[in-house]
């Protein structure tokens, strides 16, 4: 789980994992929207340049898309600071 005190290689070892988890996640639900734009933007150079606090965000945004992958969305801002934050994204 992502944390504010994760080290790069950390944090870069639980983005591959949840890249897999998406792939996976498509594979048997292809629709899963959260899965389709998350895999992609966490090798965008915005993702990339969160801070470790702000990438726990992005995190609770999409979780109930990973949590539930059946969902045709699943992602939800936590706040409307998070469609600027993470416009990438959303």
């Amino acid at each position: 789980m992502f944390s504010e005190d994760m080290s790069p290689e950390t944090r870069e070892k639980l983005v591959e994992e949840l890249i897999e988890n998406c792939q996976g996640i498509l594979a048997k639900n292809p629709g899963n929207r959260c899965c389709i734009y998350a895999k992609d933007y966490v090798s965008t150079e915005e993702f990339k340049s969160l801070s470790n606090e702000d990438t726990i965000t992005f995190w609770k945004c999409i979780k109930t898309g990973i949590d539930n992958p059946d969902s045709g969305l699943g992602c939800y801002a936590m706040t409307p600071k998070d469609y600027t934050k993470f416009g990438g994204f959303f």
